[in-house]
């Protein structure tokens, strides 16, 4: 977030789109391969170049900069190039305007920032008094981390949201920690409750993470924890989901259970991270990569199509990046009466939404108080109307 800073925001906008855009290539057909030389973005125009916005609006289209690619098409059995385009245009990208506003097909839209938790692993009280262990993952589907204390098991929940409830030692097991490991930070006697090497709950648990194929170590191998906040919360340092950390998350939740540790307070500010414009963007391309490669896949391989501007729409990435102003709900229509509301805009923040949370019921009253990590940095009746219902 580049708070006023118009050019540093549009720059930080530009870097994380054509970040996404390096995601998506090389497209790989069966018989032909589109691979990306270099990517840039053409910007041209002022931010308070009027002219040009009041046309645009005039015309119900989008106000914006082009973003180019040079590719080359290569016959992937001869290794020969079909094609080489030096300038390709991918897609239009929306400018920020001197009003810290978008036009996106005739309309202005402002985007609000968000207050996104840091991935991590946070022990906490839930609203009923009990306490749970939430996976909070950058990368890969979130889940949580229960005990029962009647009688003493240790269980996965809530994969991505769902219902599951796998029990946790299996698991532990196919991610190479031993009895003796498992004894020694349990102790013995919650280790002999929880021991069980049924293999159709590790199937149960390749369900619930979605897998069709491989072992759920390779799963987890993919997902992504913040070392620094799991060296805060579990006093290690994890970047992923593996045997150890699930170990040391469940030692932690059964300290916090006994008293040796207090829950994890989630709503400071030190767990958490400000998303902005350039972060959305990156995040809906990336989110799409796979339906977007799917559309350049569909002509690659038509040998009637010889030149990269027949395989390459630039109606699709258009349509996919604008989509998120004119759909998603952290975007929103100002009324433009006042021009501080305009300028405070810039500066809203959030915790709802899509990546954030998404009912006004899972937001509890904790989360509605002002945090005292906030002050100096959250203006609180900005903050209290944006997480109010």
């Amino acid at each position: 977030m580049r708070n006023f800073d118009l050019h540093g925001q549009f720059e930080a906008v530009k870097k994380s789109s054509i970040d996404a855009l390096k995601e998506i290539f090389p497209v790989e057909g069966k018989k032909r391969s589109l691979r990306v030389e270099n990517i840039w973005v053409e910007d041209d125009i002022s931010p308070t170049d009027f002219a040009s916005q009041a046309a645009m609006k005039n015309k119900e289209g989008t106000w914006g900069v082009p973003v180019y690619a040079s590719m080359v098409l290569i016959d992937k059995e001869t290794g020969k190039t079909i094609d080489k385009a030096p300038r390709v245009k991918v897609f239009n990208l929306p400018k920020i305007t001197d009003r810290f506003s978008y036009i996106v097909k005739g309309n202005e839209y402002q985007v609000t920032n968000q207050l996104r938790l840091k991935p991590g692993v946070y022990t906490l009280r839930k609203q009923n008094g009990e306490l749970k262990t939430q996976v909070n993952l950058g990368r890969g589907k979130n889940f949580d981390l229960g005990f029962n204390e009647a009688n003493g098991l240790f269980t996965i929940q809530k994969v991505g949201g769902g219902q599951a409830n796998i029990p946790l030692y299996p698991v532990l097991v196919h991610l190479g920690m031993s009895a003796q490991a498992i004894s020694s930070a349990w102790g013995s006697k919650l280790e002999a409750a929880n021991r069980q090497t049924d293999p159709k709950i590790l199937v149960k648990a390749e369900t619930a993470f979605g897998l069709k194929k491989g072992p759920l170590k390779e799963y987890f191998n993919e997902t992504v924890l913040s070392p620094e906040t799991t060296k805060t919360t579990l006093g290690q340092a994890f970047d992923k989901v593996d045997g150890p950390m699930l170990l040391a998350s469940s030692k932690n939740l059964l300290d916090t259970h006994l008293g040796k540790k207090e829950p994890v307070d989630r709503d400071s500010l030190a767990f958490k991270e400000i998303w902005s414009t350039e972060d959305f963007i990156h995040e809906r391309i990336q989110k799409n990569k796979k339906v977007l490669a799917y559309k350049v896949t569909r002509n690659i391989d038509n040998l009637k199509r010889t030149k990269i501007a027949q395989i390459v729409s630039p109606g699709a990435f258009s349509a996919m990046v604008e989509s998120f102003f004119t759909q998603d709900d952290k975007s929103n229509t100002p009324e433009q009466t006042n021009p501080v509301e305009m300028m405070a805009g810039q500066y809203r923040v959030t915790v709802m939404g899509a990546g954030g949370i998404k009912s006004d019921h899972a937001i509890t009253t904790a989360m509605r108080e002002i945090h005292p990590s906030h002050y100096g940095f959250i203006d609180p009746i900005h903050y209290r109307k944006a997480t109010s219902a």
